[in-house]
């Protein structure tokens, strides 16, 4: 089994659409798997000539899952990761630095590899709230998610934008980063035991509230 670190986004069903409206427009073009037109969510299926067909989604999107490639900036750990994969999968002899332009997006934008979104419905059965859950398909991504400043950037961006409620990242055995709640940004991070610790607990119950 590899890593599997996802970023959790609670929010306003009201703030939905702000939600994915951002994501979208923070995607690669030839990647996002949805769309939205005329209030409505459709996902964008492509047969294998790549081409598109689009489907509406019920509710919204509501318990279903969204594909895309976001665009983040350059930072390090980004950089290495890309450049071990252009290692490893392209012959010597070809130029490497166009392979790894292959990533490279608009506005110099990286775009590190596919992402899945899956709409949830919040865990503590609010009506009017639900949960956007980022997940990974590799390990490589999942390690981008943990450690790359700039994806830790990008979903604090859309945290602000879609008003989220709260934001975390999942990271299993490690525990928990939270990085957003009620407007303000966190790096705060909770072992699995974290319970056990009273200056954590103190923290915690001081963002958000006993």
């Amino acid at each position: 089994m590899g890593l599997s670190y996802s970023y959790w986004i609670y929010l306003k069903k009201q703030n939905l659409k702000k939600a994915l409206e951002f994501v979208y427009n923070h995607s690669d073009e030839q990647s996002v798997g949805f769309k939205i037109e005329n209030e409505r969510l459709y996902k964008i299926e492509r047969d294998s000539y790549f081409r598109p067909t689009k489907v509406l989604l019920d509710h919204f999107g509501l318990q279903r899952t969204l594909e895309t490639c976001i665009l983040v900036e350059e930072d390090e750990v980004i950089m290495e990761d890309l450049l071990h994969r252009v290692e490893h999968t392209v012959p010597k002899y070809a130029d490497q630095n166009e392979a790894l332009n292959q990533f490279k997006g608009k506005d110099n934008k990286w775009c590190p590899g596919v992402i899945m979104i899956s709409i949830e419905k919040d865990p503590r059965n609010l009506e009017d709230c639900i949960v956007l859950h980022f997940w990974t398909l590799t390990s490589s991504m999942s390690r981008l998610f943990a450690n790359s400043k700039s994806i830790d950037k990008y979903f604090k961006a859309l945290c602000r934008t879609a008003e989220a409620e709260s934001g975390l990242i999942g990271m299993e055995g490690e525990g928990q980063r939270i990085i957003w709640n009620k407007g303000q940004e966190y790096d705060l991070h909770l072992p699995l035991n974290w319970q056990e610790n009273a200056e954590l607990v103190k923290v915690v119950e001081g963002i958000f509230g006993k």
